[in-house]
């Protein structure tokens, strides 16, 4: 009777020591399947994050409080000699004018540059900066300054050129394009009436029309949109002119 009994002991021993054997052997296999699957997986798709909020989609408004904010005072030579003639009444040694570069001449004609209407910036150029549209409510880019006038108002050509293009455009208005040399072309946008013709010459200070409305900006007060490229880029307007500006 004790033999039975301590047999049964002994049998109920060697089981539950072989069913723990067998459950650390599947908890081992698991953690090495566990770890290789990860590093399988882990060779098949490379890990990656998320796109941080420079990748975004949604535009940035960093920058768009500064665009819309007007400017005024901006400054215009219109009404100074121009640049050129002040040199033509002036002494140049030949090694000078061999010393001066071309960049150095574009400068000089931007300074004596001159502003289309007024002295006063409702928009200003954004860079590559996505900005919010009063009148088509979404976010786009500013590829041109706005100078505030009010319907009427002369529009005067920036430099002296030869006008490449006049249309009516069905966002932007009437429109005129004049080649101003240089490389330097120009967009002058929101016209009533315009008073030159195609491959006219204009001089600076020219009025080559009058100031109306723009379509696609016709939420913002009255203005004329003026873009601006050298060479085939677009540039700042305010900066291809040579011009300063202060906020309002």
């Amino acid at each position: 009777m004790n033999n039975k009994s301590s047999f049964q002991k002994t049998g109920n021993k060697s089981f539950y020591i072989i069913l723990s054997i067998a459950l650390v052997a599947v908890i081992a296999a698991t953690v090495v399947i566990t770890y290789t699957s990860g590093k399988i997986k882990s060779k098949i798709a490379p890990k990656t994050t998320a796109p941080s909020s420079e990748q975004s989609s949604y535009p940035s408004t960093v920058g768009s409080e500064d665009v819309n904010t007007p400017k005024n005072d901006v400054e215009d030579t219109r009404h100074e000699k121009d640049s050129t003639e002040q040199e033509e009444t002036s002494e140049k040694s030949e090694t000078t004018e061999k010393a001066t570069s071309k960049t150095d001449e574009t400068t000089s004609k931007n300074i004596s540059c001159c502003l289309p209407v007024g002295t006063q910036i409702l928009k200003d150029y954004s860079n590559g900066a996505m900005v919010k549209s009063k009148t088509m409510n979404d976010w786009r880019l500013h590829n041109g300054v706005d100078f505030t006038g009010e319907v009427g108002d002369d529009v005067h050509a920036v430099y002296d050129g030869s006008v490449t293009k006049i249309y009516n455009d069905g966002l932007w208005g009437k429109v005129v394009e004049i080649d101003h040399g240089n490389g330097m072309k120009a967009k002058y946008c929101g016209f009533e009436e315009i008073g030159v013709k195609e491959n006219d010459e204009v001089k600076k200070d020219q009025v080559i029309g009058t100031l109306g409305n723009i379509p696609i900006e016709s939420a913002d007060n009255t203005h004329l949109h003026l873009e601006i490229t050298i060479n085939g880029k677009i540039t700042d307007p305010i900066a291809a002119l040579g011009k300063e500006s202060a906020k309002e």
